[in-house]
């Protein structure tokens, strides 16, 4: 930690969205981050955004009809620009630094916000990618995400979920489509008998993928399962 500091003094980096010199950890100007936008007035169970007409309630209609099998959404960001902007450099362009920002503010947000009054989640579960997605890409962006935060917060990250079945991008798909396109998705031959599980994924949309990784680690026994996200879509806008 020491020479890594050290080494940000003396070569300082440009900013990921200005590109002007900067020496903070997180990669980001300190205009620039004045300039992200703020998630608020949203579910506390999925993070979904709540509109004027619900913003006295706490929990969305959606997940008071049908609660998730997740217990709580920790969301960094709306998926507002420049997040979509940041989002496709590490994913598409292999910008790992925008990763590292994003685990950054991940680690802060749970010791400082998220779990400030109770204790940390036993094991990480990075979203997992099909083996011949993780061949066109090289590396899974959650899993680059999940790594820092996993030393920051001394936190075990299991990668035993596996993504079995090779699904259409959800982003390709109409929101009608994306829960048969993740059904019987993923498989795990451990288990998480009594553990409280985070999985760490870069952008939720409709919450599909997160509620079927969430509902087998039920399945296979974990108490608890929150998902840690680096920002959140308007599914209803």
């Amino acid at each position: 930690m020491f020479w890594k500091s050290l080494i940000n003094i003396l070569l300082p980096r440009a900013c990921l969205l200005c590109r002007t010199v900067t020496h903070e950890p997180h990669h980001l100007c300190t205009p620039c981050v004045k300039e992200l936008p703020i998630l608020s007035h949203s579910c506390q169970k999925c993070a979904q955004f709540l509109h004027s007409s619900e913003r006295r309630q706490l929990i969305c209609g959606q997940c008071l009809s049908d609660p998730p099998p997740f217990h709580t959404v920790f969301a960094l960001f709306p998926y507002q620009p420049p997040l979509p902007k940041l989002v496709a450099g590490l994913k598409f362009e292999q910008q790992f630094s925008h990763g590292e920002f994003f685990s950054s503010l991940m680690a802060h947000a749970a010791r400082d916000q998220w779990y400030s009054n109770q204790s940390y989640p036993d094991l990480i579960v990075p979203m997992p990618l099909h083996q011949k997605r993780l061949q066109e890409r090289g590396f899974n962006q959650a899993l680059e995400i999940a790594k820092p935060v996993s030393r920051m917060l001394n936190i075990p990250i299991d990668q035993a979920a596996m993504r079995s079945k090779a699904t259409l991008p959800q982003s390709t798909l109409p929101a009608s489509e994306r829960k048969r396109n993740m059904a019987k998705a993923f498989t795990t031959a451990r288990s998480y008998a009594g553990l409280h599980v985070t999985v760490i994924d870069d952008v939720m949309t409709t919450g599909h993928t997160v509620t079927a990784l969430a509902r087998l680690l039920n399945q296979c026994g974990a108490r608890r399962v929150d998902i840690w996200c680096c920002a959140r879509c308007d599914s209803r806008a």
